[in-house]
């Protein structure tokens, strides 16, 4: 069999027909894993140099058997791009040479998926925290959300304890003596957290002062665990799953920090990938039993329509939408509860709208693949060896024509040496960077240096080839108008 499928069992699947918990499950598949499945075709790899190396790296070349054996690891619902092919490949090639079959976060089988982008969303963390309670409302069974930081005395903090309030008094009404499960990962780097497992529950006496509205939702069961790795191993994924049907995969935090913010709604067989992600990252028991623990999501038409607020999508193009204010959240007398005004100043200066419903086109069905890795606890980018750095250089190595890349910091050794050998290659690379972020704690030791200091090295290690090859590295800086640093 194929390596993925060698072992179709999943943590999910673990803990849905054992009733066991997480952890239990990530330790029984690693052991099940380990020496299952056939080894992928030899490939002749070629080295990744330093950015000092006098010859830049070439793309590999990927025979037509090795990109067909990529192709057999995953239910694809068409054949995805040879450079699809390729990265994948070498993802598989990571998973599979680790000696943890989890290195990616998700059970090897669910690495290679399916989904439907439904709709986008580009704007502050306010409206995102808005759509997110639009969907919530609709919940039938669970909701489960990780997020890197909950800031407790934040106006957004507000919002969303507003919106789960609404949530409780909608299932009063229609659904009487119904609960909601609502399972949150955060991080918050509890000293508790420095033992070895990483996970600790949060007391539910802890909740209301961290604007968990236990009292004030009284239908929403919550349960909630901090995961941290000490020193440095940040939780940094952003995502809701509802019913275990919609995922919403976003950048935001629950802070109030004045960012342009993305999200991104999507449906079908990869909310499985993501259900097992949640499920390795909780690491821990869970005090009752998931409701859609049994209930995989399936992905088996194309093209279906989806509405969104009402409106049907273009058959080729997005309708970009105005987003619907949730409404407001009443106390026990029925009187309204006040969210107070937004706090960042420059989403006000024009109206803007933030919600992008895709076309039916664009809502077919697609191959995708989930590259993750796990919170790293020691500074420095020396375990590299993992899905998510793996597709990162695979696609620096296989470009052909241009890569865009957006990103708050970029500062990482091993981009910085992908970008340099991808425009000696004569690739065009642009970055759009954020001017000033963070300055101050990339500065520290072992960060990596701020956003200026590494572009200009870039510029002068790429000139020092004297090839011209630095016309293809392409800069560009954002920062809120009128300012010239971030807030």
């Amino acid at each position: 069999l194929p390596i993925m499928y060698a072992n179709t069992t999943t943590v999910t699947s673990l803990i849905s027909e054992e009733g066991i918990p997480p952890a239990r499950a990530t330790v029984r598949l690693r052991k099940n894993s380990i020496g299952s499945g056939q080894s992928q075709p030899v490939l002749a790899t070629n080295a990744h140099l330093d950015e000092k190396t006098s010859d830049a790296s070439q793309p590999d070349r990927k025979s037509k058997e090795e990109l067909d054996f990529a192709m057999t690891q995953a239910k694809f619902p068409m054949r995805p791009s040879d450079l699809f092919l390729t990265i994948f490949s070498d993802v598989i090639r990571v998973v599979e040479n680790n000696d943890d079959p989890l290195v990616g976060l998700v059970s090897p089988t669910l690495l290679g998926s399916t989904g439907s982008v439904k709709a986008t969303l580009l704007g502050p963390t306010r409206d995102i925290l808005h759509y997110y309670i639009h969907q919530m409302m609709e919940a039938q069974h669970e909701v489960l959300i990780s997020v890197g930081f909950w800031a407790k005395k934040t106006v957004n903090s507000l919002v969303l304890n507003n919106g789960f309030t609404m949530i409780s008094q909608k299932l009063g009404r229609e659904r009487p003596g119904t609960k909601l499960m609502v399972k949150l990962l955060w991080d918050r780097g509890f000293p508790r957290n420095t033992n070895l497992h990483f996970h600790s529950h949060v007391k539910e006496d802890k909740l209301s002062g961290l604007r968990v509205p236990t009292k004030e939702a009284p239908n929403i069961d919550f349960e909630v665990v901090n995961y941290h790795r000490p020193f440095l191993g940040t939780l940094h994924t952003k995502f809701l799953i509802i019913d275990r049907k919609i995922l919403l995969l976003s950048s935001n935090n629950i802070q109030d920090k004045e960012n342009m913010e993305l999200s991104v709604h999507m449906e079908g067989a990869i909310v499985n990938s993501f259900y097992d992600t949640y499920m390795i990252n909780w690491g821990t028991e869970f005090k009752a039993p998931l409701p859609c623990i049994n209930t995989p999501a399936t992905s088996d038409t194309f093209g279906i329509p989806l509405e969104l607020f009402g409106m049907s999508p273009e058959p080729f193009h997005a309708i970009n939408l105005d987003l619907p204010l949730p409404p407001l959240a009443t106390d026990e007398d029925g009187r309204d509860i006040p969210v107070p005004p937004q706090k960042n100043m420059y989403t006000s200066i024009q109206p803007i709208k933030t919600l992008f419903l895709h076309s039916v086109e664009a809502q077919r069905v697609v191959p995708m693949a989930v590259v993750n890795r796990r919170p790293k606890g020691t500074p420095g980018h020396f375990d590299t060896q993992n899905p998510q750095d793996e597709a990162w250089s695979s696609a620096f190595r296989n470009a052909q024509r241009n890569i865009f890349i957006q990103t708050p910091d970029f500062n990482a050794k091993p981009a910085r040496r992908g970008v340099i050998e991808a425009c000696r290659r004569g690739v065009r690379v642009t970055l759009w960077l954020c001017y000033g972020y963070n300055d101050i704690k990339e500065k520290m030791p072992f960060q990596g240096g701020t956003n200026h200091s590494v572009v200009r090295k870039m510029y002068r290690q790429l000139a020092k080839f004297n090839t011209r090859c630095e016309r293809n590295f392409i800069v560009c800086w954002h920062v809120a108008k009128g300012d010239t640093k971030p807030h």
